[in-house]
């Protein structure tokens, strides 16, 4: 789930970048992230390139890294270190 004050969203490149317009609240999911089923992203977050948000995780907080993050806030359990 993806849960803001609105359901207006954009997509930003056909590389699967979105971009949740809400002013100062965008929520932002970079290239190549893995949401898991049942994630809740939060309002004002945005989640780095080639990231996996764990199943049942609640991100509260921007990503900020590559890695996987899981838990009730979602925390960095691990970082991915990319190269493409």
């Amino acid at each position: 789930m993806v849960l803001t004050g609105g359901h207006d969203y954009t997509l930003v490149d056909s590389a699967r970048q979105w971009s949740i317009p809400q002013g100062d609240r965008n929520i932002s999911i970079g290239r190549g992230v893995w949401i898991g089923s049942g994630a809740i992203i939060l309002s004002g977050v945005k989640i780095a390139d080639h990231s996996v948000v764990a199943a049942g995780a609640i991100v509260t907080r921007s990503c900020e890294k590559p890695g996987i993050y899981a838990g009730v806030p979602a925390k960095l359990i691990k970082e991915i270190n990319f190269t493409a």
